[in-house]
């Protein structure tokens, strides 16, 4: 199992599978996985390494064939990036590294098309103290194998929710 602290769980939608996020959130630890379990045996049947800090949210979307994860940005290595994951193959096969902080929460709309995400941000691009919680909303392109959202602009955006 896990060797570091469960940040996150849930199940998949008809409750078979269950994945877990891990990883200290304030020093890097060396854990930072995601797994995913029988809930029937409780036998873990896949983990997924890419995050270099604590996994902080994870969420399956609605078909359970995809899981989306968000890490922490501490002050040891900022990976503060979401990813997505193919629940096949395991592997990574979308990131997003524009968050600066943690990404405290992430989740797929309904039919898998968007991934929301929320993060608290402490310093802006100056390094000026601010607190200005965000979410952010991802639109996933079908038939693309890695695509990176493009930093966001401080203007009127659609895609960003205070």
């Amino acid at each position: 199992g896990h060797t570091d602290s469960v940040n996150s769980v849930g199940f998949n939608h008809d409750g078979t599978k269950i994945v877990s996020g891990s990883g200290d959130l304030i020093v890097d630890s060396g854990d930072n996985t995601i797994r995913v379990w029988n809930a029937h045996t409780g036998e873990c049947i896949l983990t997924l390494k890419g995050h270099t800090t604590g996994v902080r949210s994870v969420g399956f979307n609605h078909d359970g064939t995809k899981i989306v994860s968000g890490s922490s940005g501490s002050w040891i290595g900022n990976d503060a990036k979401i990813c997505v994951w193919n629940v096949n193959t395991g592997e990574c096969i979308l990131t997003f590294n524009t968050h600066t902080e943690d990404v405290d929460s992430v989740a797929f709309n309904h039919d898998g098309t968007k991934i929301l995400s929320g993060c608290n941000v402490k310093k802006d691009i100056l390094g000026k103290e601010i607190n200005d919680a965000i979410i952010l909303v991802w639109k996933l392109q079908k038939n693309k194998k890695k695509s990176r959202k493009k930093s966001r602009k401080k203007s009127k955006s659609k895609n960003k929710i205070k």
